[in-house]
């Protein structure tokens, strides 16, 4: 059997007639796209089975986004985002807009992972070098990232994770 590459990957629409040459193509590609969901093609003894494969990967497993709405506080120091599909209309740094009818995920940073309720990006906010009236800020909106899915280990779901950091803190500090 010869390798696929992405694009060789025949899509395959709820009620699209399978064709000998399309079935001969699934029979030889472990995964094939079926309205966003994976299949699983099986030869055994010339007979052929395609079963639904879960969970669902997208063929584009990351993308480029902008953070569009106020962060929802998840745990200490740890916030969840709505990112936005992102495309690039200019050139260098500017021009990142979000793409019309674009993806919307919520997404978690993995530079938070480690942040608990006294420790944010590894500073120690009880200690006595943490100034006064700071604090940990999530990534604030409109911030581009590039986000990924990760499979959880069960299987069970796909959640969207980005790396933005370390953790910010923000704050005044006290007039010397």
């Amino acid at each position: 059997m010869k390798p696929f590459r992405r694009n060789q990957i025949p899509k395959v629409r709820a009620g699209q007639a399978i064709t000998q040459r399309l079935m001969n193509t699934l029979a030889e590609t472990p995964f094939a796209i079926l309205g966003g969901r994976g299949i699983t093609v099986v030869e055994s003894g010339g007979r052929i089975t395609i079963s639904l494969a879960e969970p669902i990967i997208n063929p584009r497993p990351s993308f480029f986004g902008l953070i569009t709405a106020t962060p929802t506080a998840d745990g200490d120091n740890r916030w969840t985002y709505q990112v936005t599909e992102a495309i690039l209309s200019g050139s260098g740094y500017t021009g990142w807009a979000t793409r019309s009818n674009g993806r919307v995920v919520t997404a978690r940073n993995i530079s938070e992972v480690g942040n608990t309720s006294s420790v944010a990006g590894g500073i120690d906010q009880l200690g006595s070098d943490y100034p006064a009236g700071f604090d940990t800020v999530p990534v604030p909106q409109n911030t581009l990232v590039q986000v990924w899915q990760v499979l959880k280990s069960d299987q069970s779901a796909v959640e969207w994770w980005f790396n933005w950091g370390p953790t910010a803190h923000d704050g005044t500090c006290a007039a010397p």
